[in-house]
């Protein structure tokens, strides 16, 4: 082995890039440059040493109100006084306006108002319509590692995973499993956070020197 081993880097990566367990890196050397490819293994993001974990299960955030969105058609019959409601936006491409596409979601009190919430209502069919979308309830036994240790969180719950589908171009769709988790500060203030559960782990090297890296969303 040539070099010495840094400790983990992290590399943010887009979702074409995530699912697939290669990496290809344009690197110099002795011979000039020249491209490489390196095999990853897929690793679950609950696994990631706590170091470096807070980046890959962070999640993208969404802001919670009680102010209903109106573009949705429909909406369930509520058990709180005061759901809470949001939108997020994924697959962005910069410079493209209208490139993202919108979710919209509704969270619920089961048990009813005050008693904590425990329902989400996901449009994951993307029809502006929450009342064909069966409601997501807590996990049973989340992952080690899934929640995170923020001293001003009151209420933390995280959801059963999604498959969202994304576009890949000439590959066409593909799900890309989340895990919802909202958190409620002391304030009241409400994040639904979407976390990819998946990231990829390997071994690259660099003029030379190896590197461990990690491959996912931060």
């Amino acid at each position: 082995m040539r070099g010495k081993k840094t400790p983990w880097k992290s590399l943010a990566a887009c979702t074409v890039a995530l699912l697939l367990p290669v990496i290809t890196i344009a690197a110099g050397g002795e011979q000039g440059p020249g491209r490489r490819t390196f095999n990853l293994s897929e690793i679950s993001v609950f696994e990631i040493d706590e170091q470096v974990r807070g980046q890959f299960i962070r999640g993208q955030l969404a802001a919670c109100s009680e102010q209903r969105p109106s573009e949705i058609k429909a909406y369930p019959a509520f058990k709180s006084d005061k759901p809470i409601y949001g939108s997020i936006q994924f697959a962005h491409e910069y410079g493209e306006e209208h490139s993202a596409k919108q979710y919209y979601f509704a969270v619920d009190e089961g048990s009813g108002t005050g008693r904590g919430y425990d329902l989400l209502y996901f449009d994951l069919n993307h029809d502006l319509d929450l009342t064909n979308d069966t409601p997501l309830q807590p996990l049973e036994n989340p992952p080690d590692g899934a929640y995170l240790n923020y001293p001003s969180i009151k209420q933390q719950v995280c959801f059963d995973y999604l498959d969202v589908d994304f576009d890949y171009g000439q590959s066409g769709q593909r799900p890309l499993e989340i895990m919802p988790r909202l958190t409620i500060s002391d304030s009241g203030y409400a994040l639904l956070g979407l976390v990819t559960t998946k990231a990829f782990r390997g071994e690259i090297e660099i003029a030379g020197q190896k590197y461990n890296i990690l491959l996912g969303h931060n």
